[in-house]
């Protein structure tokens, strides 16, 4: 049998609302890898993938199920297309597509269909994270699959160096391992203004933004506290996740709604124009999790990109390209509300901010995931 695809990519996301999936996909397909992608989405996405030189197999996504259940269902729906996705190269783009990657390996190799490696992508540390902190016996049973998994894995993926060092201990194996940044495609300078006239937010305000899943351990509280101090500054938070009742709550409960403004998910292709019509940036993760504790997030070269300076947790491996780059602030841990607003009004005086944002402007083309392409392309150009 001949390989229909060079690299078949499943992710338990919406990639075109997921920056670390798109971006992977959208770079290998364009160095001419026949490319297939089988995640959360419809039949009227097809058209946007095709337009990357994407094959999309989409699953139907039912928002309203417990997670256990949407993920039976995801691997339930994903087995009709194990015949139409043979591939030299199955790729987890996380821990709960790793479970239908692996079973897609299993069955070509059952079928003799053979030349084949198996990629994961932890893109966080699963066997650690931060919105299970509170919850043992689920994090156990994750550590569990995420081990009885791993041992079909070729090689690993990381966001970070800490994070590809803490893993390559706690599996206690020698497979390969490769760090694939969180990094953006390179975008000029937008002159958007879109924030101020979608949330009919005045000139002399200034805008904050937090972009990415609501969870605990991210900082958005202490945020929310620090600009409730403050005159003339408002805080968007672009994204969702489950702890978006209770931060609502938490805003209405103090009538912040003036102040506090929430989007919901947007597209990974509006997100760009979206960040730039703020002023600054917030990364304020909090180590309630060694996940956390080494996070190397997005949203901090998001902003870079975006030409606006950023408030960001002094944590190991945020600190060296906030603090290298000289893009933003940090503070201290555990975080201040008023540690975080009197950073805030430091960064807003006309001086620093023109400073940040000529240094955001200098950093941006080093945080562009095109630097990083020959890495991307060295996993799937080894020798089967």
């Amino acid at each position: 049998m001949n390989t229909k695809f060079d690299i078949c990519f499943v992710s338990f996301s919406f990639p075109l609302k997921d920056g670390r999936t798109l971006n992977i996909a959208r770079l290998t397909a364009k160095k001419r890898k026949r490319v297939c992608l089988v995640a959360f989405g419809d039949e009227n996405d097809k058209r946007t993938y095709k337009s990357y030189g994407i094959t999309f197999f989409p699953i139907e996504h039912s928002p309203k199920m417990r997670m256990v259940t949407k993920w039976a269902k995801f691997k339930l729906l994903a087995r009709k297309y194990y015949t139409h996705t043979y591939a030299d190269f199955y790729y987890a783009c996380d821990l709960w597509a790793l479970a239908v990657a692996r079973d897609y390996y299993k069955d070509a190799l059952h079928d003799e269909f053979h030349g084949l490696r198996l990629i994961y992508d932890s893109r966080e540390i699963y066997s650690e994270l931060g919105s299970n902190s509170g919850n043992w016996m689920k994090q156990a049973v994750i550590n569990k699959l995420e081990k009885v998994m791993i041992k079909d894995v070729d090689a690993v993926v990381t966001s970070g160096n800490l994070d590809s060092q803490y893993l390559k201990k706690y599996f206690d194996h020698d497979k390969a391992y490769y760090v694939i940044r969180n990094l953006p495609p390179y975008r000029g300078p937008s002159k958007s203004n879109m924030l101020r006239e979608k949330l009919n937010i005045e000139k002399k305000t200034k805008i904050l933004i937090y972009q990415g899943e609501i969870l605990e351990g991210r900082g958005i509280k202490p945020s929310i506290g620090a600009v409730a101090s403050l005159e003339d500054v408002n805080l968007v938070i672009v994204g969702s996740g489950p702890y978006f009742a209770e931060i609502n709550k938490y805003v209405n409960d103090n009538n912040l709604e003036h102040k506090i403004h929430f989007t919901g998910q947007v597209p990974y292709s509006h997100l760009h124009d979206i960040t730039s019509s703020a002023d600054i940036g917030l990364t304020l993760f909090e180590p309630v999790s060694k996940s956390y504790e080494l996070a190397y997030p997005n949203k901090m070269f998001e902003y870079a990109m975006a030409r606006i300076p950023q408030i960001a947790s002094n944590l190991p491996q945020i600190r060296p390209t906030v603090d290298g780059s000289n893009i933003g602030l940090l503070v201290s841990l555990p975080l201040d509300e008023q540690e975080i607003a009197e950073k805030i009004k430091t960064m807003l005086e006309e001086d620093n901010m023109k400073k940040y944002i000529i240094n955001c402007e200098k950093a941006c083309r080093n945080f562009a995931y095109n630097t990083q392409s020959d890495l991307v392309m060295s996993i799937f150009n080894r020798g089967l």
